[in-house]
């Protein structure tokens, strides 16, 4: 499981690292400019305009020292609920599996880990899918359903719009549920390995009233937070997505 930056601990910290990384992001990009035009037009002053991208540097060496010195998150949320489900749906599947729909069910990894294992299963198996779609479990176990509409932190990445559709369809099908659009700002999921890899996707995630994932990357991500009674986030959020394959499964030609 991920470590607990101080950047996770609180929704304030969580907006200043959204605009220290864009910013940080920008200065990057312009130091490449900036090298560039001095080598080609001679700009005496492109050594020194480099010490913001320098300064950016150092403030994100001095975040990433301080990630390393936290203790790791117990991970109950942020994946635990997501590789439970993923195990449940696999069991349910070959007990009553779909009718025309081959269904791969993955455990990657920690995506922490630079989405190597979303990236290798990708690498490996794309070229034996027909059609292919993914759905994404991301920190299931408190809050309600939403779907991913994008995720990232510079550049959005996009859910697929058929996807998108679809879910609301469910939604509005299962009012009992209480899934609704949202999104994962700040981060990303499987989902931007999926679609980097041409496969359209969705990321499937519990938020709480206001929007924000439960105790994401904080030591408060305990088994004794997560909301497993019939009707709560858990149960809800395997219906939706239950529903949203068979509902695939029936527009398959």
């Amino acid at each position: 499981s991920q470590r607990t930056p101080i950047i996770f601990s609180t929704p304030g910290w969580m907006k200043a690292y959204r605009l220290f990384s864009t910013a940080a992001f920008a200065a990057f990009l312009g130091q490449v400019v900036l090298y560039a035009g001095g080598m080609v037009f001679g700009w005496p002053w492109a050594w020194a305009a480099s010490g913001a991208s320098a300064a950016m540097a150092f403030l994100l060496v001095l975040l990433t020292l301080q990630a390393e010195l936290t203790p790791p998150t117990p991970g109950a949320n942020d994946n635990a609920t997501g590789a439970g489900l993923v195990l449940t749906l696999a069991e349910d599947l070959a007990a009553k599996p779909l009718v025309k729909s081959r269904v791969w069910c993955l455990c990657s990894g920690s995506e922490e880990a630079l989405h190597e294992g979303a990236k290798a299963f990708f690498a490996r198996h794309r070229s034996e899918m027909r059609e292919p779609r993914a759905v994404v479990f991301e920190m299931l176990g408190c809050g309600r359903p939403a779907w991913g509409t994008k995720e990232g932190f510079v550049i959005p990445l996009w859910s697929a719009p058929g996807l998108r559709r679809l879910a609301g369809e469910v939604a509005a099908e299962h009012p009992q549920w209480g899934a609704r659009p949202g999104g994962l700002a700040g981060g990303v999921t499987e989902m931007s390995d999926a679609i980097l890899a041409g496969v359209p996707a969705i990321t499937i995630i519990c938020l709480d009233e206001r929007g924000r994932a439960p105790y994401w990357h904080l030591p408060t991500d305990t088994v004794d937070k997560m909301d497993s009674l019939p009707g709560g986030a858990m149960d809800s959020a395997y219906r939706f997505v239950r529903a949203i394959l068979e509902r695939l499964d029936r527009s398959q030609g």
